[in-house]
């Protein structure tokens, strides 16, 4: 336990290292996309907007901001294209942040955005995960939360990892965002903290 603990506290130094390149935007999104043809481009920035829609505002707000994700091109600030590692191709799209918070505001959805909010420390377990790959990736897309300011893993055994979580807005916060991930789905195993557990396999 002691060795894998290790393991994962150097990767995610490694991770924190490289967090100006790969931490998750608030406002940005990447998707799988087929082509770079007008119709794929329209598809993907609605689906771009509805995860950011659900960073920012918690799991479900997308619902009711329905109407909103026919407007993206209005919101869209950047957008491109780059190439994953196994060569798939990704639309990139980065969003305005104020307008749409506005927007969602409107709607009366909670919106956490970027804005500086109590500071907590919220205890986080999460259980399933099946490599150091999986830890390295789930310790990644914590750390690149909105609002997060620093990921301290203490435990780390068998399928099991507990992380010490610094963030504003503090648990509430940091649950509305969670599902966004991909990752993580809630789960009640534990009777303190946030409990979660992993949901998509580690890839080869």
């Amino acid at each position: 336990m002691r060795v894998l603990l290790t393991v994962v506290a150097l990767l995610c130094s490694g991770l924190c290292a490289a967090q100006t390149s790969t931490a998750v935007q608030p406002y940005e999104a990447r998707v799988p996309v087929s082509d770079q043809s007008p119709a794929a481009r329209d598809g993907a920035l609605r689906e771009a907007l509805r995860t950011v829609i659900r960073r920012i505002s918690g799991d479900g707000a997308e619902y009711t901001a329905a109407d909103l994700l026919s407007r993206a091109q209005q919101l869209v600030q950047r957008v491109g294209y780059e190439r994953e590692t196994d060569g798939s191709l990704v639309l990139v799209a980065g969003f305005d942040g104020r307008a749409l918070e506005s927007r969602l505001r409107a709607l009366g959805l909670p919106v956490w955005g970027v804005h500086a909010e109590q500071v907590e420390d919220v205890q986080l377990h999460i259980s399933g995960l099946d490599s150091a790959r999986s830890y390295t990736q789930v310790v990644g897309a914590v750390r690149g939360l909105p609002g997060v300011r620093a990921v301290s893993p203490y435990i780390a055994e068998n399928d099991h990892l507990e992380l010490r979580v610094r963030v504003e807005g503090g648990a509430g916060r940091l649950a509305g965002a969670l599902p966004a991930t991909g990752l993580l789905a809630r789960d009640n195993g534990h009777g303190t903290g946030l409990s979660y557990r992993y949901v998509r396999p580690a890839l080869p």
